[in-house]
């Protein structure tokens, strides 16, 4: 789908037809940081399907197989440029957003568990990351908009914290996360989405317009096929364990799910869309871990539990060892047996017209994808 339509009251002029002139296009540029991500190779993805120029954040610019599968997407010898940056070095930015438009921050840690120092592996990362780049927004003078790769996990800290049915919706915050109580990866979304509010805030302190204005995308657990064909994603992990058997046990879980092409377009819509404004949940349906394999069990050569594990049994592998690091005391207290339910009315409405993709579609087209790459053996 071409999300470029309404970019052109805020950077250039149409032509007499509706479409953007080539010279609109090439001035718009956009960073996006931590390219190779699986959400931000997707972003990439779209923004070259739709005529932008791209300047891609990595860790290694000369890492050319590494990088391949973003050097091969259409439009990317022309429009696509790799630049080196350090989420923890100030001043990395600065290069890279010196000029641009628009910059898509999605670079952040997910870890599959927790690493054993969480303070330093995952929250300081997330928020001096977003220091550093609101930083180089600040100095570049250029930039417009820029849309930054949020969490649900900013809106929700526990699954008990509200009545049974409860909705959430963009109006909320997560208040609970703490080191302390294991929520090391909640608690870095929360603060670096709070950290970039206040960059935007700051930006507007001087009485005048701000120069650019902030829109932050929430997405759910993120499903869907893979662009780099590797296994560097905890959502990939998470999938490839449940469809393959690999997971231990089948824990009642239910949070909101999302199709990775659904998030990516949402960024770029949130990019070029004047009227967007503010936080956007983006969630398809909330699913158990059960639900999830049901809409692949008929592709799966394999038997799969069909139930889920009683807390009871969860209890013991937690004090037994046996449950590793996946599950934290408070997980099993707090969100097993208690669905999350969100409202994705506002990103429907402003920003994804046409709908979320359903989740059979994200989770058959996510199987056959990892299955085509290798991720998933053939014949499970």
């Amino acid at each position: 789908m071409n999300v470029i339509s309404n970019i052109v009251n805020r950077f250039g002029r149409e032509s007499q037809d509706g479409a953007l002139t080539p010279s609109t296009i090439q001035r718009t540029v956009v960073v996006v940081t931590g390219a190779t991500g699986y959400i931000a190779s997707h972003i990439v993805r779209v923004l070259l399907e739709n005529g932008f120029k791209v300047r891609a954040t990595v860790r290694d610019p000369s890492n050319k197989a590494r990088l391949k599968f973003l050097s091969d997407l259409p439009g990317a010898s022309e429009r696509l440029t790799f630049h080196k940056a350090d989420l923890l070095a100030p001043g990395s930015f600065d290069e890279v957003c010196a000029g641009a438009t628009c910059v898509i921050h999605t670079a952040s840690p997910v870890p599959l568990e927790m690493p054993d120092d969480p303070n330093a592996a995952v929250v300081v990362p997330a928020v001096e990351g977003t220091k550093n780049v609101f930083e180089s927004i600040l100095k570049a003078g250029t930039i417009k908009r820029v849309v930054l790769t949020s969490s649900i996990r900013a809106v929700f800290g526990f699954g008990n914290e509200k009545p049974p049915g409860y909705v959430y919706s963009e109006e909320d915050w997560n208040t609970t996360s703490r080191l302390e109580n294991n929520q090391a990866y909640s608690l870095s979304k929360t603060l670096a989405e709070k950290t970039a509010w206040e960059y935007a805030e700051k930006a507007g302190k001087d009485g005048k317009k701000p120069e650019w204005d902030l829109v932050a995308i929430q997405p759910g657990l993120v499903f869907g096929p893979s662009l780099s064909g590797r296994e560097d994603s905890m959502s990939l992990t998470l999938f490839k364990n449940l469809v393959t058997g690999h997971q231990s046990g089948m824990v009642n879980l239910a949070w909101g799910v999302v199709d990775v092409r659904d998030v990516a377009t949402l960024h770029v819509a949130a990019l070029t869309n004047t009227q967007a404004s503010g936080r956007y949940i983006a969630t398809s349906a909330t699913l158990s871990f059960q639900e999830i394999i049901d809409t692949v069990r008929a592709k799966i050569n394999r038997r799969l539990p069909r139930y889920a594990v009683p807390k009871a049994f969860l209890w013991i592998g937690y004090y037994s060892g046996l449950a590793g690091k996946q599950l934290s005391w408070e997980d099993i207290a707090y969100n097993v047996g208690n669905p999350v339910l969100f409202s994705n009315a506002k990103a429907t409405k402003e920003l994804l017209p046409q709908g979320f993709i359903e989740p059979a579609k994200t989770f058959g087209d996510m199987y056959d994808n990892l299955t085509e790459v290798g991720i998933i053996p053939e014949g499970n």
